[in-house]
C-alpha cells in the first residue's frame, strides 16, 4: 500500500465534540422550525404544545459538549497539549518517512500522544505486521481512539502518560504534540532508545535535533513532518 492510499480517519470521530454540538444545535434548530410552519399554516392560535423530549435532548448534548470541553481543556493545562487529529496529508508523509526508515517487518511503533487516535489507526492498517502502543493521556480522546480501534489487533491505546511508561522497546516512535514538551520528551527519549531509532515529529519539531528527512505534502506550516534518526544531535537548532 503506498502512502496516498493511507485511509483517511473516519470523518465521524475527527473532533467529536464537534459532532456532539451540531447534534445539540439541529435539535433545537429542528423545535424552532416546527413552530414556524405551525405559524405559517395559520395554527397560530393553537397552543404549542410543549416539546419536552427535544429540550431535554438538547441540555443534555449541550451539557455533554461542556463536560467533553471541560475535560479537554484540564488535561491542556495540565500537559500543555490539546489533542489533535491528523490530516489525510499529514497521515501519508508520516507513514512515507516510516517506510523510508526501513522498520523490521515486526516493528513496534509507539505513538506519543494519539489524540482521537486518527494517526494510530493509519498506522495500523498501513503496517499490519507491526505492533502499535499508542498512549493518550486524557480521558475522552482516549476513549474514541480505543472505540476506533476496537478491530485492529495490532493496535493497543494505552491511557496514560507517555512520560512515565517504558519506551525502551520501540523500533520506531511518532508524536504531534505542542512545542512545550518536545525539549522534555527529547530527554526521555534520549535515555530511552536505542541509536539511530527513528522517530518522527508532526508539525511541532526538536529543537537542537537535525532531521534526516522532512516531507510536507499540505503546504503550510502545520502538517510539516520531520524523521529523525535519534538522537539526532546538532551544533545548531534545527
Amino acid at each position: 500500500m503506498s502512502p496516498r492510499e493511507v485511509p483517511a480517519p473516519e470523518k465521524l470521530f475527527e473532533y467529536p465534540h464537534e459532532g456532539i454540538y451540531r447534534a445539540a444545535r439541529l435539535a433545537s434548530q429542528r423545535r424552532q422550525g416546527c413552530s414556524a410552519a405551525s405559524r405559517a399554516l395559520g395554527m397560530s392560535a393553537v397552543p404549542e404544545r410543549p416539546a419536552p423530549m427535544i429540550d431535554i435532548l438538547a441540555l443534555a448534548l449541550l451539557g455533554l459538549v461542556a463536560a467533553v470541553s471541560a475535560s479537554i481543556l484540564g488535561f491542556h493545562a495540565c500537559t500543555g497539549v490539546v489533542p489533535l487529529s491528523s490530516k489525510r496529508a499529514e497521515i501519508a508523509d508520516v507513514v512515507s518517512l516510516l517506510r523510508q526508515a526501513g522498520l523490521p517487518a515486526h516493528a513496534r511503533i509507539f505513538e506519543l500522544g494519539c489524540g482521537w487516535g486518527a494517526l494510530a489507526v493509519a498506522l495500523a492498517r498501513a503496517f499490519p505486521q507491526a505492533s502499535i502502543i499508542a498512549f493518550e493521556v486524557s480521558p475522552v480522546p482516549w476513549a474514541f481512539a480505543r472505540l476506533r480501534a476496537r478491530k485492529l489487533p495490532n493496535l493497543r491505546v494505552v491511557r496514560g502518560d507517555f512520560f512515565h511508561q517504558d519506551l525502551s522497546g520501540a523500533d520506531a516512535g511518532t508524536c504531534y504534540l505542542m512545542q512545550r514538551p518536545m525539549t522534555r520528551l527529547a530527554a526521555v527519549l534520549d535515555r530511552a532508545l536505542r541509536p539511530g531509532t527513528p522517530v518522527v515529529a508532526l508539525t511541532f519539531w526538536f529543537r537542537g535535533r537535525s532531521p534526516a528527512v522532512q516531507r510536507c505534502s499540505t503546504g503550510g506550516l502545520r502538517g510539516a513532518a520531520a524523521l529523525y534518526r535519534w538522537p539526532a544531535v546538532s551544533d545548531q537548532p534545527s
